[in-house]
């Protein structure tokens, strides 16, 4: 079972800066070309807490042993670019282990949220067209693909495209019946 809760100072800042300094990881995202210290994690988390236009959100999978849980840090999902006029918002997830359903599980709560909490009329992603996991994800949280950006991320010495992806709130709210 996974669950999310906010990002905040407590979590373990050493764990997160390896996740965006891992070329791997990374591959994918515009985090790739950046080079994270535990301070700059550290101020990235503290930003959290004073700017009204993102949330993060750590995802854990809980494990019980004997009565007692205990929590591996998946990784973060988050919220960005988000335009209380327009009601609308980017998802974005780093997952440190995929192919586990820690996303998609993360990615239901946060649309969820989006929807429901914040009322949100749309949330949108985008991946490059290599991302072959994240087309899967977006598929299964029922987003559309809604247009391409053609040669507009710079990958393994040559132009790929991002392909964008959206969901309307009545469609989550179908979707998720």
């Amino acid at each position: 079972m996974y669950k999310i809760e906010p990002l905040t100072k407590e979590h373990n800042y050493k764990k997160i800066a390896g996740w965006f300094n891992d070329p791997i990881l990374n591959k994918y995202t515009s985090h790739r070309t950046k080079n994270m210290s535990d301070e700059d994690v550290q101020y990235y988390i503290y930003t959290l807490e004073i700017v009204e236009n993102k949330k993060a959100w750590a995802i854990y999978e809980i494990f019980t042993f004997c009565g007692t849980s205990e929590y591996k840090h998946y990784g973060n999902i988050s919220l960005q670019n988000i335009n209380n006029i327009n009601r609308s918002a980017e998802i974005a997830w780093m997952i440190s282990e995929q192919g586990k359903g820690a996303g998609t599980e993360a990615g239901r709560q946060v649309l969820d949220y989006a929807f429901n909490i914040l009322n949100l009329n749309r949330v949108w992603c985008g991946c490059v067209k290599e991302n072959i996991g994240m087309v899967k994800l977006a598929g299964k949280l029922g987003m559309k693909q809604e247009g391409i950006s053609r040669e507009a991320f710079f990958l393994d010495g040559r132009y790929t495209d991002i392909i964008q992806f959206g969901i309307l709130k009545g469609e989550w709210n179908e979707h998720k019946s």
